[in-house]
């Protein structure tokens, strides 16, 4: 996702969780079926980007550090109060 978020084209899998991360308006250029890698990374490569770099970025701009580090912070903080209180 690390790489999404910087730019690269992605060539993904149909399945795990990419299909709910991807929009449905980029899955036929993104996402792969079973045995369909090497037709998906020809296609990509050469065909170029066809949406911007920035709306990609929306894709996985939920996982970016920035915005999760606080609710890791609260959910630790949590726990440890939680766990405290119970001891």
């Amino acid at each position: 996702m690390e790489a999404v978020y910087c730019g690269c084209r992605p060539v993904l899998p149909a399945r795990l969780s990419y299909p709910e991360i991807i929009p449905a308006e980029a899955h036929e250029h993104v996402l792969y079926g079973e045995g369909e890698l090497a037709t998906g990374l020809r296609e990509a490569l050469a065909l170029p980007r066809a949406w911007s770099e920035d709306w990609q970025r929306t894709w996985v701009a939920r996982y970016d550090w920035a915005g999760l580090h606080t609710r890791y912070d609260e959910e630790i903080r949590r726990c440890w109060t939680t766990k405290r209180e119970g001891s």
